[in-house]
């Protein structure tokens, strides 16, 4: 058998769970507890020597998209929403990315 990977979630309220699964050879999946305020967490991969810290934000919320419909060529859409994270959200339309710029 190969190595067992856990998620060790440490916070306002500690979880250990196992690994999902290896997405690929250099990816693990860890399914977080429910939390229900934003807190930075850290997130111990037991199996291995790294600890990560996490921000726990609330969920992001997309009310409309303007224009509506998109056409090839368009340069740029707005995205009206909340709990966007400037620097780190990707937009991906037909498999072609871009960071978004939250304004």
């Amino acid at each position: 058998p190969g190595i067992i990977f856990e998620c060790r979630f440490e916070g306002r309220i500690p979880s250990v769970t196992p690994a999902r699964h290896m997405i690929d050879s250099s990816s693990l999946e860890c399914i977080s507890p429910a939390y229900s305020s934003p807190q930075s967490i850290s997130l111990e991969i037991i199996g291995l020597v790294e600890t990560v810290l996490l921000n726990v934000i609330d969920p992001v919320r997309v009310e409309a998209t303007i224009p509506a419909v998109i056409f090839s060529g368009s340069d740029s859409i707005i995205i009206k929403g909340n709990n966007f994270i400037p620097g780190g959200m990707i937009c991906s339309v037909q498999g072609k990315e871009t960071v978004l710029e939250v304004i």
